[in-house]
């Protein structure tokens, strides 16, 4: 079962403070970024609702929404200078480095370069494989000798095939000289979504409690240049 994302109801208050942010950003930019990424939070966790009679088309979505998180966070990192967030440390950043690359990695075959991905080659796109389609069960047809699994999470690909699959992508691989010899299916897990924009919804929350204990006086008088 997938866990509803945290939203910002429970924010102590950092992220309101206005000297922090750069002078040549306006405070009311920030709050623009922060209501998207609140917006799209909620999206996501309406959509948890009927997870389990999901579309094609829902699946985009989700991948889209993921992805609208993670380019809204990093728009809310720009509005502060490198002097405010410097001393500022997230635990599980390796982590959502791992996450941030598996997210580009799936929007970049299911929605962005399905024809043609070859930048992330530790996930099976090299520029060899090509999505045909987007489904949710896998009834093999020999005739076609469509009989490969494999999956995808933060770790890469993998040959087999993961029960914990919730949908699949129904590939061709250019390397094949004969015709559909090397069709297949690559399984993919909600679960492995979420968890990047939860990893990035945490960050935020994090960044909040520190700046909720960022000093201006202090700060300026260590940081004179800035203000």
């Amino acid at each position: 079962m997938i866990s509803k994302i945290k939203g910002f109801n429970h924010l102590k208050g950092g992220l309101n403070k206005q000297w922090p942010i750069k002078k040549d950003i306006s405070y009311a930019y920030q709050c623009d970024v922060m209501q998207k990424i609140g917006y799209t939070i909620n999206d996501l966790n309406d959509l948890l609702d009927n997870i389990d009679k999901t579309s094609q088309k829902d699946v985009v979505y989700i991948v889209m929404l993921a992805s609208w998180i993670q380019e809204a966070v990093k728009s809310l990192f720009a509005c502060y200078p490198k002097e405010i967030c410097k001393n500022f440390a997230y635990a599980d950043e390796d982590l959502l480095n791992e996450g941030r690359q598996y997210l580009e990695a799936i929007r970049s075959f299911i929605c962005a370069h399905p024809l043609k991905t070859n930048r992330h080659p530790e996930y099976g796109f090299d520029g060899t494989e090509i999505c045909v389609d987007i489904r949710f069960e896998t009834k093999m047809s020999l005739m076609f000798g469509i009989d490969k699994h494999r999956y995808i999470d933060f770790d890469g690909i993998h040959d087999g095939k993961n029960d914990k699959s919730d949908f699949y992508l129904y590939c061709y691989s250019k390397k094949s000289k004969k015709k559909l010899e090397f069709a297949n299916y690559i399984g993919c897990s909600y679960s492995d979504i979420y968890k990047v924009a939860d990893l990035y919804i945490k960050k935020v929350i994090c960044f909040d409690g520190y700046l909720n204990k960022l000093k201006r006086k202090e700060f300026l008088k260590q940081n004179e240049q800035i203000r």
